[in-house]
């Protein structure tokens, strides 16, 4: 697949996972180590529903900029980390 032109490996890949939904955040275990080496090797960035609220939080409390989000988004490779 190619959008605009561009080659398959420059596309960024967003993972947006709920995944055990059912369980309080608090009780939610990891994801799993291999999934995320997959992600990094195929270029792809997982992000949980929880990480999505936990950087609004940190947005709106004046943790973490609008620059910052935008630089993990487009240079993070397996799990968010911010």
């Amino acid at each position: 697949m190619q959008a605009e032109g561009k080659p398959n490996e420059t596309i960024k890949k967003i993972l947006i996972i709920n995944d055990q939904r059912k369980k309080p955040i608090l009780d939610r275990e990891e994801i799993h180590q291999n999934q995320i080496t997959k992600a990094t090797k195929e270029n792809v960035l997982i992000v949980r529903t929880s990480d999505l609220l936990n950087i609004l939080d940190l947005f709106r409390k004046g943790k973490l900029t609008r620059d910052e989000i935008f630089e993990a988004f487009e240079n993070q490779k397996g799990h968010i980390q911010l």
